[in-house]
């Protein structure tokens, strides 16, 4: 995650905020950590529950996955909070709404209408992916509610890698399921290679989250890349598919915030995603080719980024 926020101008007084949903145990405790983060100094956040039920494992299992601090966090009822001032009450579910008290010290309410992850029956990946999904709209409502406060933090850019996989041999004489196909020798040291050149950038310039294709070549790409960052790496199987800007929105999505996160894939949407997001056609990727493009705000939108570089892998010390 991003360095913290501070306050526009100096000696504003600071910005406090209060989330209400019914438990209290998911989606306005994520508001919650996630506004204080973003914010840093120039908030306060708060969070209560209209019936409070304690905190929801889960929640705090995807706050430490995504580095959030957990420390301290408890699910209180808002008839507990009523006499202090805030200069926002947001509430974050629909039954929160409609049964949250008038509270006299708030200035000013908003309504985020965001499905319950808890509510959500499933296997614990199933569960898990809900709640990644969640964090990261709560994430991006944060970012936006900063910029329109006019606070640092809610205007973080997200630095978005695109990496081909490794070379992986020719395709035409490997006799297995092609999506079983691994990286060459070849590949292994281009993906060895690059792993160290980023390892060697400036501290919080590499990317922090690596999201793969579940073919073998790719999940090998990610891995090697990742390790030498000491990063976490998940495997989406609609990387394996044709993609669109869409399609890669929604992946990052369901993985978690993330503000360098490297997407891990394949020819020829790769080519087409980094033509797309320039707003121009497509732009080859050879075969271990990584690039990035940051892209301002909540949204992929054809035209919208800007490239920082792309790097093709003979340009990578140590890669042939």
């Amino acid at each position: 995650m991003g360095s913290k926020g501070k306050a526009a101008a100096v000696g504003r007084a600071r910005l406090r905020v209060l989330f209400v949903c019914t438990g209290n145990s998911a989606r306005s405790i994520l508001g919650e950590v996630l506004l204080r983060y973003r914010g840093g100094d120039a908030v306060e956040a708060f969070s209560a529950g209209t019936a409070p039920k304690g905190l929801n494992a889960l929640t705090l299992r995807v706050l430490s996955e995504a580095g959030l601090p957990t420390d301290g966090l408890a699910s209180k009822a808002v008839t507990s909070v009523l006499d202090q001032p805030y200069d926002w009450v947001i509430t974050v579910c629909d039954d929160a709404r409609d049964t949250c008290p008038v509270i006299p010290g708030a200035h000013k309410t908003a309504h985020w209408s965001l499905s319950d992850p808890a509510a959500v029956d499933g296997t614990d990946d199933e569960q898990m992916a809900a709640f990644r999904t969640t964090l990261a709209t709560v994430d991006r409502r944060v970012r936006s509610f900063l910029r329109e406060e006019r606070i640092s933090g809610g205007d973080a850019m997200t630095a978005l890698h695109l990496l081909r996989h490794a070379h992986a041999g020719d395709p035409a004489k490997y006799r297995g399921d092609d999506a079983e196909r691994p990286l060459s020798d070849r590949g292994r040291r281009q993906a060895s290679a690059l792993g160290k050149l980023l390892l060697a950038l400036p501290r919080g310039e590499a990317p922090d989250l690596f999201i793969t294709s579940p073919r073998v070549r790719a999940v090998q790409t990610a891995e090697i890349v990742a390790k030498a960052l000491g990063v976490p790496v998940a495997v989406d199987k609609r990387l394996a598919s044709p993609l669109d800007l869409d399609a890669v929105a929604d992946i990052l999505a369901a993985a978690g915030p993330a503000e360098r996160p490297c997407i891990v894939g394949h020819d020829p949407d790769f080519s087409e995603l980094l033509g797309a997001l320039l707003g121009t056609r497509a732009i080859p990727m050879r075969k271990g080719a990584i690039a990035r493009v940051d892209i301002a705000g909540p949204r992929l939108d054809i035209g919208r980024g800007t490239l920082r570089f792309l790097l093709p892998p003979e340009l990578v010390p140590g890669a042939n």
